[in-house]
């Protein structure tokens, strides 16, 4: 504990990733794209795939985007619109039952 707090205070700018965004940056930089195209694609802006990827802030709607992403293979024709209608379409069939 006392050396993270060193760690911490002796370099404020490294930041280490929670382990389950590691994988997302992981298969992001896998498949050769840029923070940039990746917020493109999940139709949001570097700043929020920077934050979320450094664990700076929890952003759930983009997060549950981006693991969608990345379980459909990265594709880079992905529609974020559709994956959130069917999702919502999803949520309300279930709730229906």
């Amino acid at each position: 504990m006392a050396r993270e707090a060193y760690r911490a205070l002796m370099h404020p700018h490294e930041i280490r990733r929670p382990a389950d965004a590691s994988a997302l940056v992981a298969a992001r930089r896998a498949a050769r794209v840029s923070q940039v195209r990746a917020a493109s694609i999940l139709g949001t802006s570097e700043k929020y795939i920077s934050m979320l990827e450094r664990g700076q802030r929890e952003l759930k709607p983009i997060r549950r985007a981006y693991e969608a992403w990345v379980e459909a293979g990265l594709p880079l024709d992905w529609d974020r619109q559709a994956f959130e209608a069917e999702r919502k379409f999803d949520s309300k069939k279930h709730l229906a039952k």
